[in-house]
């Protein structure tokens, strides 16, 4: 009995471990989620936001804001808005814990994101800073998409 709750015990670590994604890979995925051209935004821009945000690592978690939220995840999503840390008082407009958007399925992630473009591109400071004034083609032109 013991044995099988150990399996299990690793079972569930392993499926819930995070991952970083390679650029091609994570590209053919956001294209095949319609991520390209989602709200007027290039798949081009998506991969420089995402690439200075987290490095394409689903593990990403930065230190605290200066308003005591934290931003998880591939896409940095916020838990003041967004998802339910459940430390700080959150609107929680995805539905989401937190947590959620630090594993290698990121099928919620991309859910969330939609919801976050919708509002607005700016609350991504690389995208401000980095993506937006630079011309971003190229992200993934070696990629076979």
């Amino acid at each position: 009995m013991k044995a099988l709750a150990f399996i299990l015990f690793c079972l569930f670590i392993a499926v819930s471990e995070g991952k970083k994604f390679d650029k091609c890979e994570l590209a053919k995925l956001l294209k095949h989620n319609e991520m390209d051209g989602y709200f007027g935004y290039s798949l081009d821009l998506y991969m420089c936001m995402i690439y200075h945000e987290s490095g394409y690592d689903t593990k990403a978690v930065k230190r605290p804001n200066q308003d005591g939220t934290v931003n998880y995840g591939l896409f940095q999503i916020n838990s003041r808005l967004w998802c339910s840390d459940g430390k700080n008082k959150s609107a929680n407009n995805c539905k989401s814990s937190c947590n959620a958007f630090i594993n290698d399925d990121i099928r919620d992630d991309i859910k969330c994101l939609k919801k976050v473009i919708r509002r607005k591109m700016s609350p991504w400071s690389p995208w401000r800073k980095k993506c937006r004034p630079n011309n971003v083609t190229g992200w993934t032109r070696d990629c076979k998409l």
